[in-house]
Formats: C-alpha cells, sequence, structure tokens
C-alpha cells in the first residue's frame, strides 16, 4: 500500500496527521511491502533521514539512537546501483566531505557521477539535481585542492548528461545541497527537497575575492558543510587557519553568534570551563569584526556593499543579545558599532553607492541602535529571541492608515486583523497594547458577529481577537466577546467543524475568566458546555494564535493538552475542597491569589515533620511537581522525601501549578509559572508566609528539587531571589527549564555564588525534543555558565546506556541536599 498524500509534510512534524504520515504510516507501508518491492528502498531511505544532522526525529519515535552516516553506509551496502542508493550516496557524501582529503572527495564524486550518468532519470526525475549537487561538491572540491579552473563561483552548471537532464527550467545555484525526501501527491517517487547547509551569498557578489583567496574559501565552505545544521560555531583552530576568511566570517555574523542565543543550537565549545567559554565568544566577535571591515574595504559595487552590510547588521543585532551582556561592555558595542559604520560610510562613498531613502523602516537602523533600545524591547520577552528590534514608528504608521480608512467608511475588518496577528506585531507591542487596539472597532466587530454574516476563516479571526482581549487582561470585553461567539447565528458561511471547535473553546474561556472572578457556578456550568462540545476528546485547546497561512479556518493547534483533558482538570480545581480533602497525613493546603488566569487561586500543599521541635523555626524544602501534576504521594508518610523531611526536620511545600496556555511575555496574563521572576516566585512568597502563620518556618535558605519540566522555576526562582536560596537539585532538566540567557528580573549567575547547584542528566537526553535543542546539552551548558561565575556546581552525568529512573536522580538529590544542611 502507497498512499498518494505526502509522507513528510509541513517540515516533518512529529505529532497529529503529520506526525502519523510521517513516520506511523511510513514504517507500516515497509513492514508490508516485500524486500524486493521496487519502493520499498524509498521508504526505508526515507526513513533513515529521520536520523538526519541535528533534526533526527528517529530517535524521539524509535527510542533508538542511530547514526545518519553509518546507516547510510549500510543502506548503500545492500544495493550501491539502485535509485534511492544514488542518493545515500550524495547524501554520504556531503555529510563526509570535510573528514577526507579534498583528492578523495574528488574521486568519489566523480564515480558517483558515473553511476548517475548510468541511471535511467525516468526512474528518477529528481536524479537531475543529484547530479548537479554532486557535480557542485566535485568543483567546490577541486577548488579547494587548489584547481582554480574549477570556478565555483561562476555560471550555473548546466551538466553533460543529455537533454532530459538540463531541460529543467529552474535557475540551479551552484553549491551543494543537503537534502530529504518527500513523497508528492498522486506520485510513487519520491522528490528531493533541499536546504543549503553553507549560504555564501552570490558569486556576482563578491568577485573582489583574488583568485588565491578563493581556495581557502572553497576549503572553509567544505568544513562548513560536514558540521551540520544548528551547530554553526567554528572551532578557533578555524579562525586561526582562515584569517580575514569571507565565508567565515558571514558565517559567524549571520549564523554562529545568533546561535548563541537562539534556541536553534548550543555552541559548547569548553565543556564545564566557564571562562574559556565566553573567551571563545570573545575571540568570534573581535574575528567578524576585523573580517567585516578587512572585507569592507575591498568591496567594487553596490550589490556587494548591500550583501556585506547585511552581515554587518546581523553582527550588530546580535551583540545586543541577551547571550552577550555579560561578554561584550557597552562600551565595545558602541566602539564596534561606530567602527563599522564608518568603514560602511567608508565604501559607499568609494563605489558611487546611492542614499538609501529616508522612509520609516520596519527595523530600527543598525547605525543607530543602542542598547537600551533592545532592551526595551527585551524587556516584554522571558525566553524568546529577537533578531531584529522592531520600529514601533513604522507599525503604528500602519495602524494609523488603517483607522483613518476604516474611519472614512472604508472598514474591512479581515485587513484590521491580518495586520495586528502579523508576527512583527506580537514581537514590537504587549498583548495589552494590542488589546487596546482591536479595541479600537469592537463596535463593529460585534456587529459582525451579531450578524452571523461571516465564514470561518473570519469567524477564526474572531476569535483570536477575543483570545488577544483575554491575554491582555480585558477581561471584561473579552469575556463580553466570547459570549457572543458562543451565540453567532450558524449560517451557511461558517457552519461545520470551525464553528464548534471554536465555540468550545470560547466556553472554557469563559470558565476560566468566571473563576477568576469567583463567580464559581458559571465557571462550571461553563467548562461543562467545552467537555460537552468537545466531543469526545476530538476537539483540541487553542492556546494562542492561528497559523500565519490560515485558510478555511485551518488553525495552529499547539496545544498543552487537549480541551476535554483540560476541561476535566478545570472542573476538578472548581470543584476542590480543602476541609473534604483526603489529603495524607501531616498534610495541608492553602490557596495563594495571583494574577495568573491559569492559576487565580494556587494551592500550595505542604507537610509539617512528625517529630515536635518547640517554636524553632523549621528549613524549607520546595519539591517540584511540575505543570498540571499533583505528585502529593511524595508528601505521604511512606515516601522517601517524607522520611528525608522528618530526618532533617524540614517542612516540604509543594506548589500546584496549572497549565492550560502559556506565554513568554511578562504581561501576559498566562504568563508561565516556570518564569518566578513574573508571578509564580512573588506566589511561593506569600505562601510561606500563610505557612508561616501555621508552624515556624525561615523564609531563607530555601532548598528546592524537582524533575525534568518542573525544573524551570527552582533555577529562575534562585536567580530571582538568590538571597532566599540555600540549594537547588534538578534532575535532568528541560531544555526550557535552565535559565541560560539574562532573563528581565532575574540577577547575574555572578549574583549566585552563595547558592548550591546540582545537576543530574543523562546523555540519553542528547536528542532534538524542543526546537532542535539537545536536552543533555543544555544541561551541560547551563552548569558551565555557573561555573564560569565561580558558582557551586555538582554535576552528575549518566551515561547513554544506562538513562536513569526518577528513583535515582532523586537520591542523587537527596544526598546532595543533606551535605547542604551539615553545619
Amino acid at each position: 500500500m502507497l498512499p498518494s498524500y505526502s509522507f513528510e509534510k509541513n517540515n516533518n512534524k512529529r505529532a497529529g496527521v503529520e506526525g502519523f504520515l510521517s513516520n506511523a504510516l511510513r514504517d507500516y507501508c515497509i513492514a508490508k511491502l516485500s524486500a524486493g518491492h521496487p519502493q520499498r528502498r524509498w521508504l526505508e531511505l526515507t526513513q533513515i533521514y529521520t536520523y538526519i544532522g541535528s533534526d533526527h526525529v528517529g530517535r524521539i519515535y524509535s527510542g533508538q539512537k542511530s547514526d545518519f552516516v553509518t546507516l547510510l553506509k549500510n543502506f548503500i551496502a545492500d544495493n550501491d546501483q539502485d535509485a534511492p542508493a544514488l542518493v545515500a550516496h550524495y547524501s554520504l557524501l556531503f555529510d563526509t566531505q570535510g573528514k577526507m582529503s579534498r583528492r578523495e572527495l574528488i574521486h568519489q564524486c566523480a564515480s558517483l557521477l558515473a553511476d548517475i550518468k548510468q541511471a535511467n532519470p525516468a526512474n528518477f526525475p529528481d536524479l537531475f539535481k543529484i547530479a548537479k549537487y554532486t557535480k557542485s561538491t566535485q568543483n567546490l572540491a577541486r577548488l579547494a585542492d587548489g584547481d582554480t579552473t574549477a570556478e565555483y563561483w561562476g555560471d550555473h552548471w548546466r551538466g553533460d548528461y543529455g537533454d532530459e537532464m538540463t531541460a529543467d527550467s529552474q535557475d540551479w545555484k551552484p553549491y551543494p545541497h543537503t537534502i530529504r525526501l518527500t513523497w508528492k501527491k498522486e506520485q510513487k517517487i519520491p522528490c528531493l527537497n533541499e536546504f543549503t547547509r553553507w549560504f555564501f551569498n552570490e558569486a556576482q557578489s563578491y568577485s573582489c575575492v583574488p583568485p588565491e583567496d578563493k581556495i581557502k574559501e572553497a576549503q572553509a565552505a567544505i568544513l562548513f558543510n560536514s558540521k551540520g545544521s544548528f551547530r554553526a560555531v567554528p572551532p578557533d583552530e578555524w579562525l586561526a587557519q582562515f584569517s580575514n576568511s569571507i565565508a567565515m566570517t558571514t558565517w559567524v555574523a549571520g549564523q554562529s553568534l545568533y546561535e548563541h542565543n537562539a534556541t536553534l543550537g548550543l555552541p559548547i565549545q569548553y565543556p564545564f570551563n566557564g571562562k574559556e567559554e565566553q573567551a571563545s565568544y570573545q575571540r568570534q566577535i573581535n574575528y567578524t569584526a576585523n573580517g567585516l571591515k578587512f572585507w569592507l574595504e575591498r568591496v567594487d559595487s553596490e550589490q556587494q556593499l548591500n550583501q556585506l552590510e547585511n552581515s554587518v547588521s546581523q553582527f550588530i543585532f546580535s551583540l545586543t543579545e541577551r547571550a552577550f551582556i555579560e561578554i561584550v561592555s557597552d562600551q565595545q558595542y558602541t566602539a564596534l558599532q561606530k567602527q563599522l559604520a564608518e568603514c560602511v560610510e567608508k565604501a559607499g562613498q568609494r563605489i558611487g553607492r546611492q542614499r538609501q531613502s529616508n522612509q520609516l523602516q520596519r527595523y530600527i537602523p543598525w547605525q543607530t541602535l543602542t542598547r537600551e533600545q533592545a532592551e526595551r524591547q527585551h524587556g516584554n520577552e522571558l525566553f524568546n529571541f529577537i533578531r531584529y528590534i522592531f520600529e514601533r514608528g513604522f507599525f503604528e504608521q500602519q495602524l494609523t492608515i488603517a483607522e483613518a480608512n476604516a474611519n472614512s467608511g472604508k472598514f474591512n475588518p479581515a485587513d484590521w486583523w491580518k495586520l495586528l496577528r502579523s508576527e512583527d506585531m506580537h514581537r514590537a507591542f504587549t498583548q495589552s497594547e494590542l488589546a487596546e487596539f482591536y479595541l479600537k472597532f469592537k463596535t463593529q466587530t460585534f456587529e459582525k458577529l451579531d450578524s452571523g454574516d461571516f465564514n470561518s476563516k473570519e469567524f477564526g479571526f474572531l476569535y483570536e481577537q477575543a483570545l488577544t482581549l483575554l491575554h491582555g487582561g480585558r477581561y471584561l470585553e473579552a469575556e463580553a466577546m466570547l459570549e457572543k461567539i458562543q451565540h453567532a447565528p450558524v449560517t451557511d458561511l461558517n457552519r461545520g467543524y470551525t464553528n464548534n471547535l471554536v465555540k468550545a473553546n470560547a466556553a472554557f474561556c469563559r470558565a476560566q475568566i468566571h473563576r477568576m472572578n469567583r463567580r464559581f457556578p458559571e465557571a462550571v456550568q461553563q467548562a461543562q458546555l467545552a467537555l460537552q462540545l468537545s466531543n469526545n476528546e476530538t476537539i483540541p485547546l487553542i492556546k494562542k494564535r492561528y497559523d500565519e497561512k490560515l485558510t478555511n479556518g485551518d488553525m495552529d493547534l499547539g496545544v498543552s493538552g487537549d480541551l476535554a483533558r483540560q476541561s476535566v482538570r478545570l472542573l476538578k480545581d472548581l470543584r476542590f475542597d480543602p476541609q473534604r480533602a483526603n489529603l495524607p497525613e501531616q498534610v495541608r493546603v492553602i490557596s495563594v491569589p495571583t494574577p495568573n488566569m491559569d492559576n487565580p487561586e494556587l494551592r500550595i500543599f505542604y507537610r509539617v515533620p512528625s517529630a515536635a521541635d518547640g517554636d524553632q523555626p523549621r528549613r524549607v524544602l520546595v519539591l517540584g511537581a511540575g505543570s498540571n501534576a499533583e505528585n502529593l504521594s511524595y508528601l505521604r508518610l511512606d515516601s522517601a522525601w517524607a522520611k528525608f523531611a522528618d530526618a532533617h526536620n524540614l517542612v516540604v511545600v509543594m506548589p500546584q501549578f496549572k497549565t492550560s496556555s502559556w506565554a513568554w511575555q511578562k504581561n501576559d496574563t498566562y504568563s508561565y509559572y516556570i518564569a518566578a521572576q513574573v508571578w509564580s516566585g512573588q506566589a511561593l512568597l506569600d505562601g510561606l508566609a500563610q505557612i508561616n502563620q501555621q508552624c515556624a518556618i525561615q523564609k531563607e535558605q530555601l532548598l528546592f528539587y524537582t524533575y525534568a519540566s518542573g525544573s524551570g522555576f527552582p533555577l529562575r526562582f534562585a536567580r530571582w531571589r538568590p538571597d532566599l536560596v540555600a540549594a537547588v537539585a534538578v534532575g535532568r532538566p528541560s531544555n526550557l527549564g535552565c535559565p541560560r540567557l539574562a532573563e528581565p528580573g532575574l540577577r547575574p549567575f555572578s549574583a549566585l555564588k552563595k547558592v548550591a547547584f546540582h545537576i543530574s542528566a543523562s546523555e540519553f537526553d542528547d536528542d532534538c525534543r524542543y526546537n532542535h535543542m539537545d536536552r543533555y546539552a543544555t544541561a551541560v551548558h547551563f552548569a558551565t555558565l555557573l561555573q564560569a561565575a565561580d558558582v557551586q556546581v555538582e554535576w552528575k552525568n549518566y551515561p547513554d546506556l544506562t538513562p536513569p529512573t526518577v528513583l535515582e536522580l532523586e537520591q542523587d538529590a537527596r544526598e546532595f541536599l543533606a551535605r547542604q544542611l551539615k553545619p
């Protein structure tokens, strides 16, 4: 059986229908097809591609750690002459080109080209691409080996493989690509889905590179190609080997420095040697600045200057990112900015460059961007990186134009919604500001809802407006709009799945608003309605925004649980009665009011040790249960943690954080609980004050332990209030859990010298579970940053072959905490 739909859809998504088509269905077909079936080899090859580079979803699905190169070699060994083997040969060459001699690379490319020439393109139309990319790799190797006749930056290569291969109308770029395979609709043959790993600029843009220097540039490109995607940081020896390389300079400016701050990779060159790691950052900065100055003096065309200035702007914007706050001083930043601005200006004068328009731009110009301006925009973002600093005036201008059109009788709500929902708008403004913009035309949108004159796509826009009002804290207006959404007329324009989906989510949001306002009977009624409409868990929870390619009501259904599950959880919370709760012995519960929509009454359980100790205040151990997890078993009399607490006379405190929708913005009403500096940290302190009224506790010298996704809260609490924390132990911390970068409200690592840390991590977690970030590597990087600031940190490593159990991690943590309790 071969389906007529794509195996790989929307960038190889791992969940839902896309995940099923990309993985489970493919593997099922492999199991059903005979070993000699002509299509099975293609399916087996697509399976191998799930282990490529830093985006290997194969391990996540299979639990197996497999090397992409080894899998390719074994696949080729099974049959080295069929079309799938030719594709595998090319991928193997691409990923290993920097690990063999240039002569060997040239020879292997020639051998592959000979095999491709013998193949029948009718069996694989994209064979032409493989020939192109193989020839490009060979030309690159020849140039790197000193053959300047192999003009790698010359005209597009046309090849000599017959009319059937050169008739393609596409204008191929003369550089290799890393590839994947995708199965197109109504086609039984896979097509290539390629992307460039090494991104050297257009050939004509760098005619200023002398022939002898192009040899070194090609050598650098070969190394880059073998390095792998999203691991762009070059080793220090590359910087020394390729001084003033334009390829290396633009690589570091455009990708390497970016990765220090982004989620796409962890540039750890010196694990557990934090000072040397930071020194390597500085070496990259110095190298890039010198390389940009060097080439700005040599550009000889406006196109060259424009492309090189793009690298300059990327470099300057990177230095405003949080990863460099403690690396690059304000004085160094200003000096580099001024020097490069002067170099660009002089280059423009030399080549007669036309001055650009003074029209207001989308981004603040790099020449005038101050760190204060960058910090103001970073200030509301708790985690997400910002590659460019937006010029708010530009968006205010767009809003003014749209508002003027509306007031002149030309109002089109869809235009207004599309403007407000853009990603740039969500970067440039806070949720409360966006809510205010939406309210400018509340009357018109309410009238549209009442009339029923909207299609499914517009119904999605209307719900998004209500959701923005909710995230922006405009509860009355949000509740009114959600109610209208629930009662909006069903017409031929909007009936169907989207209508029910939106109305079910509207009921859930209304339940949350009623709970926030302590209107509990109404909250229960709406939560029950959401559960009823969820139709046996088939309706997902819409967390925040629609997909940017919204068509016919399609939505970005990123969820933290389906709607039915969230509705049941909410009903359980609403019906909880602390007076009647069946709690473990010696366990009590308090409630703390918070401004968070998911936790308007944060429930905190605590356990008092059994041994009497008079009025002497007891130390506090905070256990993190993670989001939506109770784990009250930790507080039972026979649990290891209860016994540990009794042995050391500790009061155990366990907050019960709930999450339906989370946001990484300070002013968002759904701000994620692990951001202790926003609301959850103060909620814990308020809870400790309540507990202190029941039993005397020390509200400082706090101890923390948590596991996996719960690690973010204690680690950020320690960076928020290090004066109150004695020790933090975390087991297998999550990618989001480790606050590696500066965040608004957090103290620098240097302020944590009186806090002891214990981090246990497993090499088994060195996969790509979130935005290409390796969980194990994230923990290594965090420990390295602590070590750089002379903070006491204990590291426990579990080998890849022996993934630890939770019980092992907890025993490690208790032994560490016991050492901190000794006089």
